[in-house]
């Protein structure tokens, strides 16, 4: 019976000893992922269509400005 008692008393001695250590910080969130370079070109090259069709908006608007005078 003594060897059950010691038994006892020393997994609940080494529960408390996990229990009360030292806690580790929590990792910080990940950074998200950077846009990729095929992303990046996509990204570009739409920019650049869009600029395509503001120059013929306005080159289309400067005709019709000029007929309705």
């Amino acid at each position: 019976m003594h060897t059950i008692t010691q038994l006892s008393l020393s997994i609940t001695l080494s529960l408390f000893i996990v229990a009360c250590s030292e806690q580790t910080a929590p990792t910080p969130p990940a950074q998200p992922p950077k846009p990729a370079a095929a992303y990046q070109e996509q990204l570009d090259a739409a920019k650049q269509v869009n600029q395509v069709v503001q120059d013929a908006a306005e080159q289309q608007r400067e005709v019709i400005n000029k007929q309705s005078e």
